[in-house]
């Protein structure tokens, strides 16, 4: 799948207008020298997990398409919206073989068609300020003999009607196996890891770094992770106590507010107004004075 994306990328780079017609070789070749780099990481990683985890059938590892399947085994600790994974990647292994058999048939009837001489470039003038450049519009097919017909059809139409839908459904397919790869073998980064991999074909090089780490399931990853935290914050507080005193540490040693451990209570903020007088007298023995009662000129029942 990843030799057709940068086969493709590498159309994108051509500077002679024509260039496509003239050097489609070229880029197939560098398409296909980037795709054996990766693709020799991704065949790595699978062997180098399968081998640790004792699965069986290896050598899938190595075979393009059922390579995507082995994928899909080696991931089944952890299912896809309750699908297992391995049936995921049986779909992506379908419509990946799919997906190539349409593009080998498309190159098949670009190079008939180019290097039999039957396409013609076309071209269109664009004004760039006082810049007029002659731009390749496309390509008219002449002289193609009866029996080639079904090249155009394929050159022109098999990309819209059939592999790009072929594609869409692998993508879906493909995503989902990602997710639960790395779920399982990088569950900390899975989502940063399948989403770069779908955007740039370098799945290969995630899948290797990844390919020593335990096969984890990621609810119990999750859970296990909760737990842990939730015994580093037991850990703390065991440490770091906090008050007892019921208000928050208000009483606490050294709180100007404190009213603990002063040996008095605190100042009776009424006390000019005579408010503690009485008390005060009549701890010391003394008699209380009747000026002290206000209601003293209104008689007593003595």
């Amino acid at each position: 799948m990843e030799f057709f994306a940068f086969a493709q990328f590498f159309e994108m780079l051509y500077l002679n207008q024509d260039a496509y017609k003239n050097y489609l070789w070229l880029y197939l070749l560098l398409g296909g020298v980037c795709f054996l780099v990766v693709y020799a990481f991704e065949a790595i990683a699978l062997y180098t997990i399968a081998l640790r985890n004792g699965y069986g059938r290896k050598w899938m590892a190595f075979v393009p398409v059922l390579n995507t399947y082995y994928m899909g085994a080696l991931s089944e600790k952890n299912k896809v919206y309750r699908i297992k994974s391995s049936h995921v990647g049986i779909v992506a292994a379908v419509f990946e073989g799919l997906y190539i058999a349409l593009n080998i048939l498309y190159y098949v009837a670009t190079f008939i068609i180019f290097g039999g001489g039957y396409a013609e470039p076309y071209y269109t003038t664009q004004i760039y300020g006082n810049l007029s450049l002659e731009v390749l519009e496309g390509y008219n097919l002449v002289g193609l003999p009866e029996g080639l017909n079904w090249t155009v059809w394929v050159f022109n139409n098999l990309s819209l009607y059939i592999t790009d839908w072929v594609y869409i459904i692998f993508l879906i397919a493909e995503i989902m196996l990602l997710i639960s790869f790395f779920q399982t073998y990088a569950a900390k980064n899975y989502l940063v890891f399948a989403i770069v991999s779908v955007l740039f074909p370098i799945k290969g090089i995630f899948m290797f770094v990844t390919r020593n780490n335990k096969g984890v399931n990621y609810r119990d990853y999750i859970i296990e992770r909760q737990q842990r935290q939730y015994r580093m914050y037991q850990e703390y507080m065991r440490s770091n106590p906090p008050p007892q005193d019921g208000y928050g540490g208000y009483n606490q040693p050294g709180n100007p507010y404190s009213q603990t451990g002063s040996g008095s209570s605190p100042e009776d903020p009424f006390s000019e107004f005579g408010g503690d007088n009485q008390s005060k007298n009549g701890s010391s023995g003394g008699n209380s004075s009747s000026d002290d009662d206000p209601f003293d000129g209104l008689g007593s029942s003595k």
